[in-house]
Formats: C-alpha cells, structure tokens, sequence
C-alpha cells in the first residue's frame, strides 16, 4: 500500500495521473524544458501523449492550435490546455504555475549572473553552441508532430499551404516595416500572423474533411416517423 498509485484510464481510455503528480510532473517539465516554446511543447507531448497517454494527439493538436490563436507563451497555453482536460479548473492553474515557476525562479538568479559574466567569451562561446541545438529540437518536435497530426493527404496540403504563407509573409516582413506604422497594408500584414494562419487553416479543414449528409440527417434530428399514414 506504500507503492505511488499508478496511472488510471479515464473514461476515453486515456491513463490519468494524481493532480499532485501531474503538478510534479510540469515542474519537471519547466525545470528542464531548455529551447523555447517548441522544445516544451515537444516535452509536453512526450509525457502527456506518448508516454503516459492522458490525453490524445488530436486534443494535444487542439490545445497548440488554441494557444496558437490566444496571447501569451503558446507552451503555457498548452500545459493549461492538458491540465483543463484532465483536472478541470484546478490542473489549469497546476499546469500554467508548474510549468512557469522553475524558470522565474531559475531567471531570478541567472540573470544577474549573465549581466555580469555574460560578455565573458567562454559564456559567448556557450551560447553560440546552444543556438544549434535549439533549432535541432525545434525541428524534431515539428516532425513528430506532424507524424502524428497529419494523417492524409488533405492534411499535408493544409500544412503546405501554411507552410508557403509564412515564408512568404517572412520574405516581406523587411519591406513592410519601411511602410508607415498606421497605415492599412501595415495593418493587414500584423493581422496576417500566425492567429490569422490559424483561423484560415480551421476554414480549410472545415472544407476539406466535411462530412457529406446522410439519409436520414436532413430533417430534424428528433422529427418522429409518420407511422399511421392517415389523419
């Protein structure tokens, strides 16, 4: 009886964690969550979707698109996301205080730190060898996201579509800053960012995978049989 309770299926089948476990486990998660918002997502994803399957790709995939089109760190967004599902109003804030407190508490002391030794060329030497490894665990967690986001055809046309807009977008983001900061092409440019990417890629998908009417589903859903036939 002294053994930690193992994870138990929810109600969808999906194991489940203890609230107090699921809170260590995103303190975990921002203690060493070294990349940015990609590097933590792709953490996210590991402990909470291949590891111990509490909640599923598409309600992962749900959560980053949500915390896409919201303010904010989209990896919070996530963890807030994952901690909502599982534990309701109280995993939410166990998620976004779990996730948040290492690195306040561990920037509290680094950062005077690096003002102080940060122009050191050891310490610049450091850093220019994270850079690379960032950008590698970016990429890995975009690969295994789209392994298991992207299921056909329709899918990798919706990506590549988002995919081209955004290289586009960075191609002109040099010559729309010379344009006057109020005026309306600037304007539609920041509202062409990754919200707006977002909403255009829902409307695809609400497009592309609609599901045609069956017999049956063109009337109203509780519109009783005419059983007699007369009046």
């Amino acid at each position: 009886m002294g053994r930690e309770a193992r994870s138990q299926p929810d109600v969808n089948g999906n194991a489940t964690l203890g609230l107090p476990r699921f809170f260590a486990v995103m303190l975990r998660i921002g203690a060493t969550g070294f990349g940015g918002p990609m590097a933590l997502i792709s953490m996210l994803q590991q402990h909470f979707v291949e590891r111990r399957k509490a909640v599923s790709i598409d309600e992962f995939s749900e959560g980053i698109a949500v915390g896409q089109v919201l303010p904010g760190p989209i990896a919070v967004d996530a963890a807030i996301h994952i901690g909502y599902r599982l534990y309701n109003w109280l995993g939410a804030v166990a998620g976004a205080v779990g996730l948040l407190l290492p690195p306040f508490l561990i920037m509290l002391v680094l950062t005077p730190l690096y003002f102080h030794y940060g122009r050191v060329p050891e310490a610049q030497g450091f850093f220019a060898g994270v850079r690379p490894a960032v950008v590698a665990a970016i990429t890995c967690a975009t690969v295994r996201m789209a392994k298991r986001g992207i299921r056909d055809g329709r899918g990798y046309a919706i990506a590549g579509i988002a995919f081209l807009w955004m290289l586009v977008r960075d191609y002109l983001e040099p010559l729309v800053e010379t344009l006057p900061k109020g005026s309306l092409r600037h304007q539609l440019f920041e509202w062409s960012g990754a919200a707006f990417l977002v909403a255009i890629s829902g409307v695809l998908g609400m497009l592309f995978y609609r599901r045609p009417r069956g017999p049956g589903e063109d009337g109203p859903a509780n519109e009783p049989a005419n059983e007699g036939g007369g009046a």
